[in-house]
């Protein structure tokens, strides 16, 4: 688990309230300058779930036209492409991790995400069944509040 400071000056503690893990916004208000520079920064707890460690970790990638969200390498020189998403999976974000990872022909796809819905993860499955030198992984985000203006975050591959 890893404490995140909240800085958004909501007044987290008190907005909060009865927890609720789609609450996240108010500690990440926006993902690209928000959760997505926090994860690049902060890369261990993605790491443990994956089961590797990320190296020359970029964020928000030109393809040309669209901007992937972490581009980096994993311990097995192996390039991966994570698509983040605040809330539940959808279809957009699905779409944009697939023309991110062969834009930069990337081994290794990973979707973070509060929760998957299972059509999503039924995908998942079997994109990775039919995708050759392609992993495909899940990765579900779960926030705790711990007082202190503070969350907990743990992150758990689903797939």
């Amino acid at each position: 688990m890893w404490i995140v400071p909240c800085d958004n000056g909501d007044g987290y503690l008190e907005v909060f309230g009865g927890y609720s893990k789609s609450k996240v916004r108010f500690c990440w208000s926006c993902e690209e300058q928000g959760f997505t520079p926090w994860l690049a920064e902060n890369p261990e707890p993605l790491e443990i779930a994956l089961d590797t460690n990320l190296h020359e970790i970029e964020t928000e990638v030109s393809t040309g036209q669209f901007r992937a969200d972490i581009v980096a390498e994993n311990s097995d020189g192996e390039r991966v492409v994570i698509e983040n998403q605040l809330g539940t999976s959808d279809h957009a974000h699905l779409g944009k991790l697939l023309t991110y990872g062969s834009f930069f022909e990337a081994e290794n796809l990973v979707w973070v995400a509060e929760s998957f819905k299972k059509d999503h993860i039924r995908t998942g499955i079997k994109l990775t069944q039919q995708l050759d030198n392609t992993r495909l992984v899940l990765v579900m985000f779960v926030v705790h509040p711990v007082g202190g203006g503070h969350l907990a975050i743990t992150f758990e591959a689903v797939w």
